[in-house]
């Protein structure tokens, strides 16, 4: 069973647990050594590693040796099976008065307060770290002697400084962009393994039936997977002969749905393996939509030992299917991760109030754009390429606005199509996402409290506030129905008047400011604001309110959206759905990206 994950995921790392020690007899004890910490000692370890794996218990298995040599065996196991091991090898000393001294070959040396009680030894480090060991018995010790001697596990190395994920579907003709937009751009700076790695899972899109539009995958065939660690010496020429197809499962690469907080569950453990950090990074590359409410719903999929919206992953080659954030949730909860240090949202739309609100525990930054983002690549490369550099999230974010101006920005003029388009990207201190959250529900309460006697004000300002995406054809308000929540409270306490919306207003600008770390903007169009923050569901009631599930069955709606959308985090913080079930205005004709042709 072991030998297929490992096909499966194709390749895997991990990392270093707080201690590393072993254990020989020896009669003499070398200076320094307290000898009642000789001795050969084991403890379960699991969810206490740099490696994430909550497929099976984690054992360490330690050594301290008389002749003040040791050694350190943690064992990731699933079911009976052992799938990675990670070796450490040191000196040390241990004084009576409880300090242990351990230098471990080809890492940092490391210090511990030691403590013997009874049989069970104690490892600290004087604050909150606490490991709890036994003495090996004898049927451990068989299971550690057993699985030393596996020679398919795979070989947990020292943890780096941060492990960049990046998890991707793209289709067709945007392939190129993670092609040679990340993967060869980026392999030149990735010279130091114990600095930052990246590993890549990338699932190809569908061939386009489009002669002017074919499949310009450079790297694998349409419908692959291929999982593999990006370095300076990956050949990408051959990363195909790791994907699925490459070992018969063409078929199963289709199926296995990227969306699928399974797959990503699954990702995300094994990498950990191959590739352990101190801190995890995660970029999430594809197609985004935002949040949807009459999809996002907790619960589509049911994730092994787990238990917060649309667009974070859709995969076209499963129809009628997205990860949503709930369902990321779920994923990094199952893989035993509490916190990225840096969630980067490589996707449209993902700057949404409602979206982040449900990610703001995910990461303590979070990058993403209100607007479909227009990138070659060039914005994560730039971000990974500042980590490796500075060490810094901020410093990166930074650095990475810095070098894509103004490649990044020129991206979003196409002149042979007419196209002149707005855009944003900014990265956010989700420690300071509170205050926006605070002030959302301020400014719900306060419109909702006016619009009896203030309608005609609330109406101006509601039919004027920027939306983000052009609204379709037909009108329906349901349909991307993005605006800028900042520049809405604006115009709100513009028009009324009201010196309680006017301060509502001023703590929200305030609230943005400290959160965004760094921001760029980019104007093309007639229509525009100064400055975007972040979009917010907005419609008219009629919309909000309507039956969808019986009166428009083929958009198969798994609920109708206000059901979908009071069930989400923002909803219940905030009451937001009781403005949109209130508002009587219709937003069919406001300012719009694109809106009024090219901006001179």
């Amino acid at each position: 069973m072991k030998t297929n994950l490992k096909q499966l995921m194709l390749l895997a790392c991990f990392m270093l647990s707080f201690v590393a020690c072993t254990n020989d007899s020896g009669d003499n004890p070398a200076k320094g050594i307290d000898t009642r910490i000789v001795g050969n000692w084991f403890s379960d370890v699991s969810g206490m590693t740099y490696a994430k794996w909550n497929y099976g218990k984690t054992w360490q298995n330690t050594e301290f040796k008389a002749d003040g040599t040791g050694s350190t065996r943690i064992y990731y196991t699933f079911e009976d099976d052992v799938i990675g091991c990670e070796k450490i090898d040191f000196t040390y000393t241990a004084s009576a008065n409880g300090v242990l001294t351990m230098n471990p070959k080809d890492r940092e040396k490391m210090y511990a307060n030691w403590q013997l009680v009874g049989d069970e030894l104690t490892l600290g480090d004087g604050f909150d770290i606490d490991l709890k060991f036994k003495k090996t018995t004898s049927d451990m010790a068989a299971k550690f002697d057993t699985w030393s001697k596996d020679d398919e596990m795979i070989d947990v190395p020292q943890p780096a400084k941060y492990t960049v994920f990046v998890y991707g579907n793209a289709g067709g003709t945007m392939d190129f962009i993670i092609e040679q937009g990340l993967w060869e751009r980026l392999q030149q700076y990735l010279t130091d393994h114990n600095n930052v790695r990246v590993v890549c899972m990338y699932k190809y899109g569908k061939d386009q039936p489009d002669p002017d539009k074919a499949f310009t995958g450079k790297y694998a065939a349409p419908g692959d997977i291929v999982w593999f660690e990006l370095t300076g010496e990956t050949d990408l020429n051959t990363i195909k002969e790791q994907g699925m197809q490459a070992i018969g499962m063409g078929e199963e690469a289709k199926q296995l749905k990227i969306c699928d907080p399974n797959t990503m569950r699954m990702f995300l453990e094994f990498s950990s393996l191959l590739c352990p950090a101190e801190d995890y990074v995660m970029g999430i590359w594809g197609h985004g939509s935002g949040f949807d409410a009459m999809y996002d719903v907790p619960g589509k999929y049911e994730v092994q030992q787990a238990r917060a919206t649309r667009g974070v992953m859709v995969d076209e080659w499963v129809d009628n299917e997205w990860m949503d954030m709930y369902e990321m949730y779920d994923a990094m909860q199952a893989a035993g991760i509490e916190k990225f240090n840096t969630l980067m949202f490589h996707n449209c739309f993902m700057g949404n109030i409602e979206t982040l609100t449900q990610a703001r525990s995910f990461a303590d930054y979070i990058f993403a754009s209100a607007h479909l983002l227009s990138s070659g690549g060039e914005l994560m490369t730039e971000f990974i390429r500042g980590l490796i550099e500075t060490g810094d999230a901020e410093k990166a974010g930074n650095l990475m606005f810095e070098r894509c101006t103004p490649e990044w920005q020129n991206s979003y003029v196409d002149e042979a199509k007419n196209d002149y388009a707005n855009g944003d990207y900014k990265m956010i201190r989700t420690d300071k996402f509170e205050p926006i959250i605070d002030a959302a529900k301020q400014l719900c309460d306060r419109i909702l409290a006016l619009y009896p006697t203030q309608k005609e004000a609330i109406d101006r300002a509601t039919k004027s506030v920027y939306r983000f995406e052009p609204i379709d054809a037909n009108k329906n308000e349901f349909i991307y129905p993005f605006f800028d929540i900042a520049n809405y409270a604006q115009l709100l306490a513009k028009e009324t008047d009201d010196a309680e919306l006017k301060a509502i207003s001023a703590a929200m600008d305030k609230a943005f400011d400290e959160a965004f770390v760094c921001y760029r903007d980019v104007n093309n169009s007639k229509e525009h604001l100064d400055h975007y923050t972040l979009s917010i569901c907005l419609m008219s009631k009629l919309f909000y309110t309507f039956d969808y599930m019986t009166k428009v069955p083929e958009l198969k709606a798994l609920n109708n959206y206000n059901e979908g959308y009071e069930k989400c985090d923002f909803h219940k913080l905030t009451g937001w759905g009781n403005w949109l079930k209130t508002n009587e205005q219709y937003l069919n004709s406001n300012p719009q990206k694109g809106g009024g042709g090219k901006l001179e």
